[in-house]
Formats: structure tokens, sequence, C-alpha cells
């Protein structure tokens, strides 16, 4: 069943792309190595995992070992199967890797929850994201549900930093919504 706001043309399924600006502000940070939830017209990354393993990707981002991807990766993934993609982020953070899944801000499904749990940080989308249309390549607003952006490594805290980002740009942003800026603790 598609989520609610994946539903447009039967065409386009769930391979609706990340607003490039939403991707740049967290790509600027962690520098991505590899998008694991990609088509080969939406991937942001130059490795990439598709849903099916299609001839263009690396491989299939349900299947493959996401250390194939390198040591950091984001992951949109289908909204629709988002449990099972979570699942997914959570063991290739346990392997060793930095995840960065942006899934809905459904706090009352297991998957977020989990998510949630094994996060360093948590950031919430003040706003909803426009997400890109694949049909058009253009980002349609009207997003019924916000956005969570987890940033999972192999070790959480105790208790993760909860932020807000700004469903425009991705930039932190305050209660105010003026942008705070942070240092980047990876060094990368």
């Amino acid at each position: 069943m598609t989520a609610p706001h994946r539903k447009t043309v039967e065409a386009t399924r769930d391979d609706w792309q990340t607003p490039p600006a939403i991707f740049q502000t967290w790509n600027g940070r962690f520098r991505f190595t590899g998008d694991a939830a990609a088509s080969p017209a939406n991937h942001l990354a130059r490795l990439f995992f598709t849903e099916d393993g299609g001839a263009d990707s690396q491989g299939d981002g349900q299947r493959e070992p996401w250390a194939r991807l390198g040591p950091r990766v984001w992951c949109n993934p289908p909204y629709s199967t988002a449990r099972q993609w979570a699942a997914r982020c959570i063991a290739a953070s346990r392997e060793g890797q930095l995840v960065v899944p942006l899934v809905p801000s459904a706090t009352d499904t297991w998957y977020w929850r989990e998510l949630a749990q094994r996060a360093s940080e948590v950031w919430l989308s003040r706003g909803r994201v426009s997400f890109v249309n694949p049909a058009t390549g253009i980002a349609v607003p009207g997003n019924p549900v916000g956005s969570t952006l987890f940033v999972l490594s192999s070790a959480p805290p105790l208790s993760p930093t909860l932020a807000f980002f700004d469903a425009r740009d991705g930039r932190p942003c305050t209660r105010r919504g003026e942008v705070a800026f942070y240092e980047n603790p990876l060094g990368v």
C-alpha cells in the first residue's frame, strides 16, 4: 500500500527524490559516500543501491551489504516500505557505518521508535518536505506528513540530541526559525 503523499501517477510509485537543497545541507556535514535507496534517475551519491538491484546501480539496497556504499550512507527510502528500510539502516549502523535516513515522522510506528532509540541525533522537520516528482523534476508541496532525519552510528548515546531542520533547505533551525550553525562532529 502506498503512503498518501506518494499517490500521484502510477508510474512514479515510491521514487520521489529528496530535494537537492536538503541533501546538499546534510552532505556538506557528512560527505555521504553512498545512497542506499535510490534509482538511476534520482540518486544523490555516486554509489547507490536501488530497491531491486537494477542494472545501473551497485546492487539491491535490501539485500547487498551496505559496506559497499562506503562509511557514510544517505537513505531516503520508499515511504511505503519504510519499516523494512529502517531495519536495514539499523543493521548498517551496527556494522559500523554512519547512516542518515529521512523517514516520515510517524512516531506511532515501530520503525520510527527503533530508529529514535538507536540515533545519536533526531531531527524533526519544521514544515513539510516537498519531494521532487520523478516524472516532472519539480518539487511538489502538500506532503501531508512531517519528516524526521536520524543520525545513526555504531555507538548511539544514552540521550540523543533532538533538534529541528528547515523542510525547505534542510538547514538546522532554532525555535524561532533562525539558522543554527554547528561544528562538523566527524571532522570529515
